[in-house]
């Protein structure tokens, strides 16, 4: 059962970087717009891609979790590079698929 666990989370991981290394693309092809350097948080590329979920997952934490976990903790990392983001995602699952190792 473990080999199975850690491939699935490898292939989460892979999905993530090649989600980092698309944006960045699209950051460095915008960037070469016109304005120079452009970077999009992760926040303007949820709302890009699916505003309802966006303003949904704000309205449930606020209400029925707590105001300050949303405050304090998610608005501002949805403030950071989208690129940043998704390449910690990916070394997160990358990490936990490393647990599931044959000693």
């Amino acid at each position: 059962m473990e080999a199975p666990m850690r491939r699935l989370l490898l292939l989460i991981a892979c999905l993530f970087w090649l989600g980092a290394v698309a944006v960045a693309a699209v950051d460095l092809v915008r960037g070469y717009g016109g304005s120079g350097a452009w970077v999009r948080s992760a926040g303007e590329w949820w709302y890009v891609l699916s505003p309802s979920t966006l303003n949904g997952l704000q309205a449930g934490i606020q209400r029925y979790v707590s105001p300050d976990l949303w405050e304090h903790v998610i608005s501002p990392a949805l403030l950071w590079p989208a690129v940043a983001v998704l390449i910690l995602k990916g070394a997160f699952f990358w990490v936990v698929s490393r647990l599931f190792r044959r000693p």
